[in-house]
């Protein structure tokens, strides 16, 4: 039932998202060059049986395509368009996505693009998987502010928005979080948050306040 209590309030504040396609994208590559043009991210998967992960490139619109490895990149900046619905009505919108590229499994053997949603002593990312196996940005806050966190980004776990959401302190390796237990794990150097998180007082699905109490009042 909560469930489907997120899942109708989430519907009712959104009409659809841009999809993992062409969008307009400044690439900052690891040998200090800067692409500008059009991208895609073309996913893959943890299983060794899927592919790696890649970015589409193109400089202009009728280019032909160009392949870039994810350890090529160090972080891409999309403009990503969308529609909310406001007033009975539908609203066409912009907003800036950044992403890097993470190990998200111990034998870092495959990077991975994750969207940026927090940044600060522990950071938030996030990984959206549409229903045909391809992803989806989220139309939801902004780019990360100068404070290190990004205004009116509910975190919702669920078809349509961030299914995976990973942790990280700083280090090349982000950690995926689905259960409390390894939420309160995590966070296991700021007693009072795990008592929190323990105790249910801040929800598991609610990363995002999580991420905030301890940047602000943990150590």
């Amino acid at each position: 039932m909560k469930v489907c209590i997120q899942l109708l309030i989430f519907l009712c504040f959104t009409v659809s998202y841009a999809q993992y396609t062409w969008s307009p994208a400044t690439i900052y590559l690891n040998a200090d060059r800067v692409l500008q043009g059009e991208a895609v991210i073309k996913q893959g998967g943890g299983f060794r049986t899927l592919p790696k992960e890649s970015l589409r490139f193109r400089a202009h619109k009728k280019d032909k395509a160009q392949k870039i490895e994810a350890s090529d990149i160090d972080s891409i900046v999309f403009t990503v368009s969308y529609t909310e619905k406001g007033n009975k009505r539908k609203v066409k919108k912009e907003r800036k996505a950044t992403f890097i590229t993470m190990y998200v499994e111990k034998d870092r053997k495959r990077l991975h693009f994750l969207e940026v949603l927090k940044t600060g002593k522990v950071q938030l990312y996030g990984q959206s998987f549409g229903g045909g196996g391809g992803m989806s940005f989220v139309p939801m806050g902004s780019t990360p502010t100068s404070a290190g966190h990004i205004p009116n980004a509910p975190m919702i776990r669920f078809y349509g928005g961030h299914n995976r959401l990973f942790l990280s302190k700083g280090s090349d390796l982000a950690e995926v979080m689905y259960t409390r237990k390894a939420i309160a794990k995590f966070f296991s150097d700021c007693p009072d948050l795990v008592e929190k998180i323990k105790t249910e007082q801040l929800e598991k699905d609610d990363l995002n306040t999580i991420v905030n109490y301890y940047n602000t009042n943990c150590n």
